[in-house]
């Protein structure tokens, strides 16, 4: 189950290389793995393809239209040759581990940003969207509320502790004279985070 995208595509980019166009097709035997556009599918993914391929066999040997479903008996034979490696197991750090890291990160803004993230399990799309106004953020009764617009299905209120509440409290005394926003958390210019300032967290 392998395709060679140099002949799908027409690859004109093999062709200015000095390369004619791949006449192969699908036959990679010649060239294999040296052909430049060669991709080798998955076993996993190719299982899922060969799945959707027993569902259509499974409805023709509903209604009559083929008397068996040869394509479970492939499926079969596949997996046992193509056996999927083991996921590894993810590493989740502690929350100790979690603290030193976020105390260690550099810049107040970011910090807060960070341990706001990691306490409340919001996205960041969601809070940097926060403005800091008394009808989304309450420090002294804990809670922040996600503006409505995003993709949030349901509650949009979020518990702030104690810890937060100190990590805040500790920003906004670093905001304070700096922020040209409505937002609660500011860059170092003092505007709003902008989506590229996310990528790169």
């Amino acid at each position: 189950m392998q395709r060679c995208r140099h002949h799908q595509w027409g690859a004109p980019r093999f062709a200015d290389e000095g390369g004619a166009y791949c006449r192969k097709r699908l036959d990679l035997n010649a060239c294999g793995m040296k052909c430049p556009a060669f991709e080798a599918r998955t076993a996993i993914t190719t299982q899922k393809h060969l799945q959707a391929i027993i569902t259509f066999y499974d409805f023709l040997v509903r209604h009559g239209l083929t008397p068996y479903n040869f394509v479970r008996d492939v499926k079969r034979e596949y997996a046992r040759e193509n056996r999927a490696r083991p996921v590894k197991e993810k590493v989740v750090p502690s929350m100790d581990e979690l603290r030193s890291l976020l105390r260690a990160t550099p810049g107040e803004n970011r910090r807060a940003l960070y341990f706001f993230l990691a306490k409340t399990g919001c996205r960041i799309s969601e809070a940097i969207r926060i403005p800091l106004d008394l009808e989304h953020v309450d420090l002294e009764n804990g809670w922040a509320r996600i503006p409505s617009g995003g993709k949030r299905r349901g509650n949009p209120f979020l518990v702030i502790d104690a810890e937060l509440k100190r990590e805040l409290t500790q920003y906004l005394k670093w905001r304070r004279g700096r922020a040209k926003s409505d937002f609660l958390f500011v860059n170092y210019a003092g505007r709003g985070f902008n989506p590229q300032d996310t990528w790169a967290i």
